[in-house]
């Protein structure tokens, strides 16, 4: 018994590594853990949600692709059309550049969230700009209008192509890093 008490007192000083834990280290371990597990939580919605929407974005780039090339071709074959009516019409398209207030069609970029993502959106603006004078029947009017329809239209499909490529490859990155 009295050595028990010398061995004590001989290893007073000496620094202890306790076996159990304490309290407050099991509360500090236990809330790690639970972080741990909110976190794998969120990333496992992050996953779902990004999926989700990558389908629904990979849809929509399906559905706008199909009868582009059509729609391209004949926008081609009026706009032949149109200069053989109008051969300077290059410069009646250019004319509009310089000028940003006078453009047919404005393009002005915001984001939304989607699925903890930031998207850019693209709003296409159609301004009412005059008409030309040599928009008349004799002069080949009506197909030059033809044409400026569906070249117009063209450009909204195409300014939707590259918002729904950007947000798929954005939304990708995110889907990707999610379940890493």
């Amino acid at each position: 018994m009295k050595d028990d008490d010398e061995d004590e007192e001989n290893t007073f000083g000496v620094t202890r590594y306790p076996c159990m834990p304490s309290l407050v280290a099991l509360q500090q371990m236990r809330n790690r853990l639970h972080l741990a597990f909110l976190g794998r939580k969120l990333m496992k919605w992050t996953m779902t949600a990004t999926g989700r929407e990558m389908r629904r974005i990979a849809g929509e780039i399906d559905a706008i692709y199909k009868g582009f090339d059509a729609d391209l071709r004949n926008a081609y074959i009026l706009l032949a059309r149109s200069r053989y009516f109008y051969p300077t019409l290059n410069q009646m398209v250019l004319e509009n550049i310089p000028n940003k207030a006078s453009a047919a069609v404005l393009v002005l970029p915001s984001s939304k969230a989607m699925s903890g993502v930031k998207l850019m959106s693209y709003a296409i603006i159609e301004t009412n700009t005059q008409n030309y004078v040599h928009l008349g029947l004799e002069k080949g009017g009506q197909t030059i209008l033809e044409t400026k329809k569906a070249w117009l239209e063209l450009l909204k499909r195409l300014i939707s192509m590259l918002q729904l490529r950007t947000s798929f490859l954005t939304v990708e990155l995110t889907n990707r890093a999610a379940t890493k």
